[in-house]
This record gives structure tokens, C-alpha cells and sequence, in this order.
């Protein structure tokens, strides 16, 4: 885990990208969706913002982000950069940061499928979130 961020700096985060990204239709998941469901807020102390959106949209994303003041990690692991991008602001010397996951949608599954998650393996299907 990561240093915890203030909820303040965490909630400005997630309406900054938000808007960044309207047109990507991101969606908020693990920690995120927590917070927001179990206290109709962010989680006090989270130590980031996680989003899901579609993989169609990927290469979309850190422009998008960019342009709105966040600097974006392209790890140079291409297995892991086609499922996962991690955003980074600073506020007030704090680093914030946004975890971006890629899901696939597929016409002929009933759900979508998240490869890069807490498991951290891509290659077996039985580590995936469906």
C-alpha cells in the first residue's frame, strides 16, 4: 500500500478524471466503489482512486488524463500497460494517484473480464475477475 492521501485530495482527483474522461465512460471499482457505496464518499485515508473502462478505449486514456494535469506511468511492460495505467498528481506536495483498469467486453459473454487485478496474473484465466 501506498502512503494513505487525504479524502479531499482523493475526491478532487476522481471528479478531475472523471470529466477527463466522460467521453471513455469510466466506471469506479474496488476501493472506490467501496467508499462510495458503504459511505457515499471516499474511503478516508485510501491511498488512490481505481477506475475500470472499457480496453476499446485504451488508447485514449493517457491523453485524456494528460491533459488534465495528470502524469501517466506507461510501465514498460507491454502485457501489463495493455491492462493497467497508474495516473499521478500532485496536490499541495502530496502524490495522488488514479489506478486505471482495462476490462474486456466481449459480444459474446454476458460479463466483462478484468485480466490485470489483485492477483496480478494475466496469463491464468482463473486469477481474472469475470
Amino acid at each position: 500500500m501506498i502512503d494513505p492521501v487525504k479524502r479531499k485530495y482523493n475526491r478532487d482527483n476522481l471528479i478531475l478524471a472523471y470529466k477527463a474522461l466522460d467521453s471513455v465512460s469510466p466506471f469506479p471499482f474496488f476501493g472506490t466503489l467501496l467508499g462510495l457505496t458503504r459511505e457515499k464518499d471516499i474511503i478516508k485515508n485510501d491511498d488512490d482512486i481505481d477506475l475500470y473502462i472499457d480496453i476499446k478505449h485504451r488508447g485514449n486514456v493517457a491523453p485524456l488524463l494528460t491533459d488534465a494535469g495528470f502524469s501517466v506511468d506507461i510501465d514498460n511492460n507491454p502485457n501489463l500497460t495493455q491492462f493497467f495505467l497508474q495516473a499521478t498528481r500532485h496536490i499541495k506536495g502530496t502524490q495522488t494517484y488514479i489506478d486505471i483498469y482495462f476490462y474486456e467486453n466481449r459480444d459474446e459473454l454476458p460479463w466483462i473480464i478484468d485480466r490485470w487485478n489483485f492477483s496480478g496474473d494475466l496469463n491464468v484465466a482463473d486469477s481474472h475477475l469475470y
